[in-house]
């Protein structure tokens, strides 16, 4: 997979002569990895895409998310293991980013592609915090099922308590990709709505069974950054009236950055605005029937991720060199993931409405991590300064 942690010397910027060329290129002090080919698990008649490593550092992995994975704890097991160390269970709040907020019923569950399986199998023998569901086997944050792409790993406690200290401030850039529904005018750049989270329980159960969010006036607040990237169009699927020609589908490229992490954050805030994803089951109902006619799920993905790494050996033993300062941290780390075969295919059957949606269009057709910005990097120059 392409995928490339590029080194920053600030964050969105690369050094120079470094970074550019390279699909994968050591980040931060991070560990060199090689590119991991994509494997692939078969259930029933379906085959899926194996999870892969893109980068590692000393503390932590960045793996890469293939869709239909659920990133989530069993509830029993980790409520188990959590009350015995008299501990909160891992995932517990809904801040906890872009999860599905939803549970399955014992035989759904039992045939889902779970990521922490895939990680104790993998990774448990290497790194104990793997076969910890109290630290959630390493997982540091959610995605949706459907969603694609970077995802965060503990190698070690150190590492995760680092990362989630970040976490927890929001210091953690989240950015994503998205195809929606329509033409979203360029200047609208952040969204600024509270989102309210409902959830179904089965009868006679605390176990949840469907989650639903809505912008509303008693939700947390939220906060979502939107930067348009491509005007798109697709012939329309169903002619007009008679001797009318039906007007082409609108849809636009965009990329997202949470500074909050509501559950469905992204769908509901676009949703709000008109403008709802690509093949959303459950917040564009009307369209996804017509949809998935040429887009096989939810178009998002995640595409950067970026942090501090752990700060140096030295300084987290309390040994650095007398009259030296101990450094607070390590060097930024950005990851940056591109789409997946199956979004590029997508974006591949729409046209581009004008020379500045072309450009952007082919860049994320290529699947190249060098033809990538991070979030910063695409805003006009005037709204990033």
């Amino acid at each position: 997979r392409d995928a490339s942690p590029h080194p920053r010397s600030k964050r969105g910027r690369p050094r120079e002569g470094e970074g550019e060329e390279a699909n994968v290129a050591s980040a931060g002090g991070a560990e060199e990895e090689a590119i991991v080919e994509p494997h692939g698990v078969q259930q029933g008649q379906k085959w899926y895409e194996e999870p892969s490593i893109l980068a590692e550092g000393e503390h932590w992995l960045a793996l890469y998310k293939p869709p239909h994975w659920e990133v989530s704890v069993d509830s029993k097991e980790a409520a188990k293991a959590a009350e015995r160390a008299a501990a909160a269970a891992p995932f517990e709040d809904d801040d906890e980013g872009e999860g599905d907020g939803e549970e399955a019923g014992p035989e759904q569950s039992r045939n889902k592609l779970k990521l922490h399986s895939w990680i104790r199998q993998h990774m448990a023998a290497k790194y104990p915090i793997c076969t910890d569901p109290i630290e959630a086997f390493g997982l540091m944050h959610r995605l949706d099922a459907q969603t694609s792409g970077v995802l965060m790993c503990a190698k070690s406690y150190v590492g995760a308590y680092w990362l989630r200290l970040q976490w927890c401030s929001y210091a953690v850039d989240k950015e994503y990709v998205s195809l929606v529904h329509g033409w979203v005018d360029r200047d609208i750049r952040e969204i600024h709505k509270r989102i309210r989270i409902d959830k179904k329980k089965a009868p006679n159960s605390r176990r949840t069974i469907s989650t639903i969010c809505s912008v509303g006036p008693n939700g947390k607040p939220s906060f979502t950054e939107v930067c348009t990237l491509a005007h798109l169009t697709r012939p329309a699927a169903s002619a007009g009236g008679e001797g009318q020609v039906a007007e082409p589908e609108r849809f636009s490229l965009v990329v997202l950055k949470l500074h909050t992490g509501r559950t469905h954050q992204i769908r509901v805030h676009m949703q709000s605005i008109g403008h709802p994803l690509v093949c959303d089951s459950k917040y564009a109902v009307e369209k996804q029937q017509a949809d998935s006619q040429w887009c096989p799920r939810n178009f998002l993905h995640t595409f950067h991720l970026g942090f501090n790494d752990t700060p140096p050996s030295e300084t987290l033993g309390g040994s650095a060199a007398e009259g030296e300062p101990a450094a607070l941290s390590g060097p930024p780390v950005d990851l940056l993931c591109p789409l997946p075969a199956d979004l590029r295919a997508v974006l591949a059957e729409l046209q581009p409405a004008d020379d500045a949606s072309a450009a952007h269009h082919a860049d994320w057709i290529t699947g190249e991590a060098a033809k990538m910005r991070t979030f910063e990097e695409y805003l006009p120059p005037q709204a990033s300064e």
